[in-house]
C-alpha cells in the first residue's frame, strides 16, 4: 500500500477498497485480516492479507458443530507448519522454506528475517506428480529472483508430510539450486509421555502440531 493508516480499522477498511474489484464475491462480506510486515521510509507498507468468503467459513463452522467441535479461528497449513519449526528457521534471516501438506505446496522466501515472498497452491498427486511440483517450486522461485534481485536466500529447508522425503528434499534442491535442510516433526515433538506416537503420525498433524505451538508461543 502507497500510504500509511491510523488504525487496524482504518487498515481494513482501505484493504477492502482496495481489493473489491479483485474477488468474485462481495469483499464487505469476507471475512478479511492482516499484518503489517514492513513499513517504508518512503511511507509504503508492506502487508499479508487473507480473506475468505462468510459463507465458506460458516460451511465449515457448522460441519465442526456437527462433530462436537467448537470452532475457535481460522488458520493456515502453511504457517502453521512454520510454527512448527519457528526456533530454527528464525535463526536464519535470509531463508526459503518449501512445504509439501498432503497436497498443499507452501513457498516462503524469509529477507532480512521478513516474508518478503509467499504462495501457496493445492496440487493433488503428491510426490508421485513430482514433475508437477517441481514447475510450481522453481516457476516461484524464479519470480522471487526477478521481482528481488540480489535478495536470494542464503539457506533452504523443506517439510514434507509424507514417507519419501528425501526425495522430496532432492527435487526441492534440483528447483531451486540450494540444498535444503529437511525438517521433521519427530526431531521436534517430545514423546517421553507418549511413546506409542510414530514419526508417520507425528507427520500428518505437523501443521495442528504448530497450531498448538503457536497458541503456546
Amino acid at each position: 500500500m502507497e500510504t500509511r493508516f491510523k488504525s487496524r480499522d482504518e487498515g481494513a477498511e482501505i484493504i477492502r477498497w482496495k481489493l473489491k474489484k479483485n474477488y468474485p464475491f462481495d469483499i464487505n462480506e469476507a471475512h478479511l485480516d492482516y499484518q503489517v510486515i514492513q513499513e517504508k521510509e518512503t511511507g509504503d507498507v508492506s502487508l499479508l492479507v487473507s480473506l475468505i468468503a462468510r459463507p465458506v467459513v460458516r460451511q465449515y463452522e457448522d460441519l465442526l458443530v456437527e462433530a462436537g467441535l467448537e470452532p475457535s479461528r481460522i488458520d493456515f497449513t502453511t504457517f502453521n507448519l512454520y510454527a512448527l519449526f519457528a526456533q530454527r528457521l528464525d535463526l536464519s534471516e535470509n531463508a526459503l522454506l518449501v512445504t509439501c501438506h498432503y497436497g498443499v505446496v507452501g513457498i516462503l522466501i524469509f529477507y532480512n528475517g521478513r516474508l518478503e515472498f509467499c504462495r501457496v497452491k493445492e496440487l493433488s498427486g503428491g510426490i508421485s506428480e513430482p514433475n508437477r511440483i517441481f514447475r510450481e517450486i522453481n516457476s516461484s522461485f524464479l519470480i522471487f529472483t526477478e521481482k528481488f534481485p540480489g535478495h536470494s536466500p542464503t539457506e533452504a529447508f523443506c517439510v514434507y508430510s509424507e514417507a519419501d522425503a528425501e526425495a522430496f528434499s532432492a527435487l526441492v534442491s534440483e528447483a531451486t539450486g540450494i540444498a535444503p535442510v529437511l525438517l521433521d516433526a519427530e526431531r521436534v515433538v517430545l514423546r517421553d509421555n507418549c511413546p506409542v506416537i510414530d514419526g508417520k503420525t507425528l507427520r500428518r498433524y505437523a501443521a495442528a502440531l504448530g497450531a498448538a505451538a503457536r497458541n503456546l508461543r
